[in-house]
């Protein structure tokens, strides 16, 4: 996985993967697989490799089953982070790397991603909060009773990502809220959900009109930690102004 050559790299990726695979998972201790991934993602100037770290991290979360499940968890801030590297062979092979994880783990775990989704959100680089933000919105998708359980370690990450500077990056958290917000099970704040949405996307301008609907309504359903954290933070500026 150090070869200058992409496909090398991932020809060289593949193979010590498939090889964990077919020997166990005490293979990837035995061989050291997690610390050389380490160290290659923390090599701050070597292109090469970060990239071939990031490889060896896509097959092993695509080929090494199970065993790898922990490791890929540990690794994913640091990988996330790479998505905002200067290099675009890195950023390209980081894009893979967290797709790969995100399709590797199962439904039951994506709870474990939070701390890494949180970290590239709060990162200083535009494209590690994009990628960030695009796994939120495909997950709040595809599993949204899954990963509606991320949402209260996430929500406040995610607004800070909804009034960035950067206008790709307010862009896509303004793109991906509706799909988000949408995963709380609350029948009451589901029904007032754009007010919510308009509240978060123009504080000065809609937080009034959410908060008279808030008061208005009676809740006879229970208020989950999801809901909750959706709506808190409008609460909240309510009641510091």
């Amino acid at each position: 996985t150090t070869s200058a050559a992409e496909n090398e790299r991932r020809a060289g990726a593949a193979g010590v993967a498939g090889l964990c695979n077919g020997m166990g998972g005490s293979s990837i201790n035995k061989f050291g697989v997690v610390p050389r991934i380490e160290a290659a993602l923390a090599a701050k100037k070597d292109v090469v490799a970060k990239a071939g770290g990031c490889a060896l991290y896509t097959h092993m979360c695509r080929t090494a089953g199970r065993a790898f499940e922990p490791f890929a968890v540990h690794l994913a801030s640091q990988v996330f982070a790479l998505q905002g590297d200067q290099s675009s062979e890195v950023r390209a092979a980081a894009d893979a790397g967290q797709t790969a994880l995100v399709k590797s783990l199962p439904l039951t775990a994506m709870k474990l991603l939070s701390p890494s989704l949180v970290a590239a959100m709060e990162h200083k680089s535009w494209q590690a909060k994009c990628g960030a933000l695009g796994t939120c919105g495909d997950l709040a998708q595809r599993v949204p009773q899954y990963f509606m359980r991320t949402i209260p370690e996430i929500f406040p990450a995610f607004l800070e990502c909804v009034f960035d500077t950067h206008p790709k990056v307010s862009a896509l958290a303004g793109h991906v809220m509706e799909p988000i917000c949408r995963c709380v099970k609350n029948a009451e704040v589901l029904g007032m959900l754009h007010l919510v949405m308009d509240a978060i996307r123009q504080p000065q301008k809609e937080t009034e009109t959410c908060l008279d609907k808030l008061m208005e309504t009676t809740f006879v359903n229970s208020m989950d930690a999801p809901s909750l954290a959706v709506v808190l933070p409008i609460i909240m500026r309510g009641l510091r102004g």
